[in-house]
C-alpha cells in the first residue's frame, strides 16, 4: 500500500507518516493504532522494546491504548496510570491486579516494568 494511501486511510498526514519513519517521530498511541489495524499488524512490531527492558508506558502502548482508556478499561483515574508508570507512586498490588488484566501480563510482569520504570537513570523517559 502506498504511503499516501496508509495516511489517507488512516487519517494522518502523509508527512506525519514521512516524520515517525525517517525522523524518528513519536507518534501519539491513538495515530499509531490507526496506521497499525489499516496495514493489519500488531503495534508491538513496529514499537520494539525487547520484554526486559520495558516499561508500563511500553506495555500501554502495545496494547494501542492512551492512559485514559487504559485508566477507563482498569477503573483507575487517568492521574494513578500516570504516576504508576513513571513509577512515581508505590507499587501496590490492588492497582497491579487492576492494570495487568487490561495489559495483558502477569501481575509479576508489570511489577518488574515498574520496577524499571522507578529506578530508571534521572532524565530518561519512563
Amino acid at each position: 500500500m502506498a504511503r499516501s494511501d496508509v495516511a489517507r486511510l488512516a487519517g494522518v498526514a502523509a508527512s506525519t507518516l514521512n516524520s515517525w519513519e525517517r525522523r524518528g517521530g513519536e507518534p501519539d498511541i491513538e495515530r499509531l493504532a490507526r496506521v497499525v489495524r489499516l496495514l493489519d499488524v500488531e503495534i508491538a512490531e513496529v514499537v520494539v522494546v525487547p520484554d526486559d527492558e520495558c516499561m508500563p508506558s511500553d506495555l500501554r502502548v502495545r496494547r494501542g491504548m492512551t492512559q485514559m482508556q487504559l485508566g477507563q478499561a482498569a477503573g483507575l483515574s487517568t492521574t494513578v496510570v500516570s504516576g504508576f508508570e513513571r513509577g512515581e507512586t508505590r507499587w501496590s498490588p490492588r492497582k497491579a491486579e487492576k492494570l495487568a488484566p487490561v495489559l495483558g501480563v502477569s501481575v509479576g510482569e508489570l511489577e518488574a516494568a515498574w520496577l524499571r520504570a522507578k529506578n530508571r537513570p534521572a532524565g530518561t523517559k519512563p
